[in-house]
């Protein structure tokens, strides 16, 4: 399985490519896994500023962000936003 390992802009984060799968790795955590139009969130836990900025960065490319209010999370896309209670949220680009 070969793979490419890019350094991410944020400290801790690796960008790792393998077979048209996107990986986002914060750490120990893989964050984002993007697939086609399919992504999945994962803050193993840790729901930080840190977390979501990386987050961010990666989402930003369609039209989507994560964001916080009253200390609830929520991914926001172009037409609809939605709750991100737990610690990992898998979604499809496009159609939000």
């Amino acid at each position: 399985m070969a793979h490419a390992t890019i350094k991410g802009q944020r400290k801790g984060l690796e960008v790792l490519n393998d077979d048209g799968k996107e990986y986002h790795k914060l750490y120990d955590t893989v964050i984002v896994e993007h697939k086609g139009d399919k992504v999945t969130l994962n803050t193993g836990g840790w729901k930080t500023n840190h977390t979501k900025n990386c987050m961010n960065d990666f989402l930003k490319r369609f039209g989507f962000g994560v964001f916080q209010k009253d200390f609830k999370w929520y991914v926001k896309g172009p037409n609809e936003t939605f709750s991100f209670d737990e610690d990992k949220v898998s979604f499809t680009l496009g159609v939000l």
